[in-house]
C-alpha cells in the first residue's frame, strides 16, 4: 500500500500525489470521522483539514501560509486531556499549480535548499517522519518543528 498524504481543498491532489509517489486524500472529498476536540470550532482548517491529517497520520500539502502555525496550535490545544496530536508534517506550496508540481518534484529529487534545518530534512518522508513545517514557495525552504516531541523516524517505530 502506498503511503498517503493530506491534500487541501484548493490543489489537485491526483497530480500533486502522482509526483510525491503517495495516495493523495483530499480534503475536497474526504471527512475526518471523529469530532474535533479543540477550541478553534469556526476554523475549518482545524475542524476538517488538521484533523484529517491527524487521523490519517500522514502529511498535509497546503498553500495556506499560516498553516504551519495552525499546526502547531492544534496539537498543544489538547495536553490536559493527554490525547497525543501530533501531526507528521506540513508542506506549504505556491500558489500556481506548475509551480506546485515543480518544487515537489525538487523535493522528491533532494533538491531543496533548507534553511534552519535541525532535523537534515531531505524529502517527504523526512518531513513526515521529523514532523516539520516546511514552506516551499521560498527559495531557501525553512524548516520549523511542529512539536517538541521525540521524533518518529520510521526507523525508530520498527
Amino acid at each position: 500500500m502506498r503511503a498517503k498524504i493530506v491534500v487541501d481543498k484548493h490543489l489537485d491532489g491526483r497530480a500533486l500525489g502522482e509526483v510525491l509517489g503517495r495516495f493523495p486524500m483530499s480534503a475536497a472529498t474526504q471527512k475526518p470521522t471523529t469530532k474535533y476536540r479543540g477550541t478553534h470550532i469556526e476554523d475549518e482548517d482545524y475542524t476538517h483539514i488538521l484533523q484529517l491529517a491527524w487521523e490519517n497520520e500522514c502529511p498535509l500539502l497546503t498553500r495556506d501560509g499560516a498553516m504551519i502555525e495552525k499546526a502547531r496550535e492544534f496539537r498543544l490545544q489538547f495536553p490536559k486531556i493527554g490525547e497525543e496530536r501530533c501531526l507528521r508534517g506540513v508542506v506549504i506550496l505556491p500558489l500556481l499549480k506548475d509551480d506546485q508540481v515543480a518544487v515537489l518534484r525538487q523535493l522528491s529529487a533532494g533538491d531543496i535548499e533548507f534553511i534552519h534545518n535541525t532535523s537534515d530534512v531531505k524529502s517527504i518522508d523526512d518531513v513526515e517522519d521529523y514532523n516539520v513545517g516546511v514552506d516551499l514557495r521560498r527559495a531557501r525552504a525553512p524548516v520549523t518543528r511542529l512539536c517538541d516531541c521525540e521524533a518518529r523516524s520510521r526507523k525508530e517505530r520498527v
